[in-house]
């Protein structure tokens, strides 16, 4: 910067900042005015405390930011940017808190996201928006902590699931949609945990699954259906284990057998579509054991086969 000219607002400056403390002298302030890489434009009270409007500079001498400061602490219109000078962020602040609606950019000066603050910055609600400009989600947080409601959508605007938090833990009914609108999914939470009914449904509105938890865990019967209606799959819960059976697309029975932690334990039986065994045997932990036997389609016996630990151990052909 030009000396005499640096010099002359340093001086203007100075006797401006006289005339105002002659009359007010409660409020003398001083300024930079040189700016400098990093540097600042910024106003302070004879107490040290910032008033005004503040400019914040990057290295490469581009603004920073430009926030407005009352008595020490941010007080209205606020904006924050990249360094290729985009607007990163703009808002209000009342009394050191953010207020109203604020407003986030990427780089390229896209819209990222909104915050409405609702509480002083305590309840907050928050919209994120994809490359397009098009909404994808929408929360609510308190306390920086998800609290109430929670939205997401699909590119085309459609609803892609509406869900709950309380203190940022699952609650309540948590739904899924198809981009038609339909239900896909419908599961409740308490205090973080699966805690109810749960029923998934084909795109076409027919239920796919139903069932219940308790406490995170599977309880009672769950139920798969087909798309044409017909039972698929009966699951009955308790502890550790559940009994199964599995039926054809025409509703005739295919299997049945139990698990235990997830793996085959226990009776096993599978059948022809005329009602008649396969085959049957014993699982012991999700291995073979002990004698299988294996039947015709009329019924017959055909083998015997002998397992130890999923291994053959002999055979006998009837």
């Amino acid at each position: 910067m030009n000396k005499y000219f640096s010099f002359n607002i340093i001086y203007r400056a100075f006797s401006i900042i006289q005339l105002f403390n002659l009359f007010h002298p409660d409020h003398l302030f001083s300024q930079t005015f040189e700016i400098k890489n990093s540097d600042t434009i910024n106003y302070t009270d004879k107490y040290g405390q910032s008033q005004y409007l503040w400019k914040i500079f990057y290295t490469n001498g581009g603004v920073f930011c430009e926030v407005y400061y009352k008595d020490g602490v941010f007080h209205g219109p606020c904006a924050f940017y990249h360094q290729n000078g985009k607007l990163r962020s703009q808002g209000y602040y009342a009394d050191g808190n953010k207020t109203g609606i604020w407003h986030y950019f990427d780089e390229n000066g896209r819209p990222l996201r909104d915050e409405s603050i609702l509480d002083k910055g305590i309840d907050e609600v928050w919209k994120s928006y994809d490359k397009s400009n098009k909404l994808v989600l929408q929360s609510r947080e308190k306390n920086e902590i998800v609290n109430g409601e929670y939205r997401t959508y699909y590119p085309n605007g459609s609803l892609n699931s509406i869900s709950y938090y309380r203190n940022g833990k699952k609650e309540g009914t948590w739904s899924w949609f198809y981009k038609n609108g339909t239900v896909l999914l419908e599961q409740n939470y308490k205090t973080g945990k699966l805690h109810g009914p749960i029923h998934i449904f084909f795109k076409t509105g027919i239920l796919e699954y139903s069932g219940f938890y308790k406490n995170g865990k599977n309880t009672g019967i769950a139920e798969t259906y087909f798309e044409n209606g017909v039972l698929s799959e009966r699951i009955k819960f308790w502890g550790n284990s559940s009994k199964v059976k599995t039926y054809t697309e025409k509703g005739e029975l295919s299997e049945v057998f139990t698990l235990r932690k997830g793996m085959y334990h226990g009776k096993y039986k599978s059948y022809y579509t005329n009602n008649l065994k396969i085959n049957e045997g014993m699982y012991f932990n999700g291995k073979k054991e002990g004698e299988w036997k294996l039947y015709s389609r009329n019924g017959k016996l055909l083998k015997i086969t002998f397992y130890k630990e999923d291994e053959v151990v002999r055979e006998e052909i009837k």
